[in-house]
């Protein structure tokens, strides 16, 4: 095999290797690695709970720090909700009525932890870029996932930037009981309001099960910004191309 084709291979391979790993983490929203955080919802608990979880390593949350509004749909009756969040998962186990939970990264804030509980806003991302590195989509990972007595999820995803501008996506998971990836393209007809903000944004908040539906149970993954597949395969091309021509010269 001629250098220049061995050349070509190795470059081949290793600018492969390069792509798939920038495509899986443009950049971080939540690894759910922080300390195993475990809250139980029901008649003789507060509702809702705020749980509040700073990053155990830079890096592993959007914004250092992670914020979890648990709110049953209804007053508590027995147990709610279960669930924990640590060594890379968040799980979640809603009974009857259902429970809604918010995920909000908007930087290191002081919310209501007193009951009853509440978020606030800080807007603390200083004006994210969620479209560097040619990210076009959220993709948010799961093992599986089930909507009780639906044959999906709804989920609801705000950005914002400052008080007023706010893009926002409504959409649905369909169950799945096997570890898979919605995707949350930028493109999407289902977002409204002002997409601008998707490249400055101050928070953002993911919210699922915002109908309340009962018996709604998950189980979620580390979950990334990433870019479309097709960009970063030009990109892996592109550096193959510079690595043979300057061989060749």
């Amino acid at each position: 095999m001629s250098n220049l084709k061995s050349l070509s291979l190795g470059a081949l391979a290793c600018v492969f290797v390069m792509v798939t790993a920038i495509s899986a983490q443009a950049y971080t929203i939540d690894l759910f690695n922080s300390p195993p955080e475990v809250t139980v919802i029901n008649f003789y608990n507060l509702n809702p709970a705020l749980l509040k979880a700073p990053a155990p390593t830079f890096g592993d949350i959007l914004g250092e720090e992670r914020d979890l509004l648990l709110k049953v749909s209804e007053p508590a009756e027995s147990t709610s909700y279960t669930g924990s969040i640590g060594a890379g998962t968040f799980v979640f186990n809603s009974g009857t009525p259902g429970t809604i939970a918010t995920l909000q990264y908007d930087g290191i804030d002081a919310d209501v932890t007193s009951h009853p509980a509440s978020l606030v806003n800080n807007e603390g991302l200083g004006g994210f870029d969620f479209t560097q590195g040619g990210a076009d989509r959220f993709k948010l990972n799961f093992n599986s996932i089930d909507g009780g007595n639906y044959s999906d999820t709804d989920i609801q995803i705000e950005v914002h930037n400052g008080t007023s501008n706010v893009a926002r996506f409504v959409g649905t998971i369909v169950d799945n009981p096997n570890p898979f990836s919605y995707q949350v393209l930028f493109s999407s007809p289902d977002w409204s309001g002002d997409l601008t903000v998707l490249s400055s944004a101050t928070s953002l908040e993911i919210t699922f099960n915002p109908s309340g539906h009962p018996d709604v149970d998950f189980t979620m993954t580390p979950s990334y910004g990433t870019p479309e597949p097709a960009t970063m395969g030009l990109l892996a091309l592109g550096s193959l191309a510079m690595l043979i021509r300057r061989r060749r010269k």
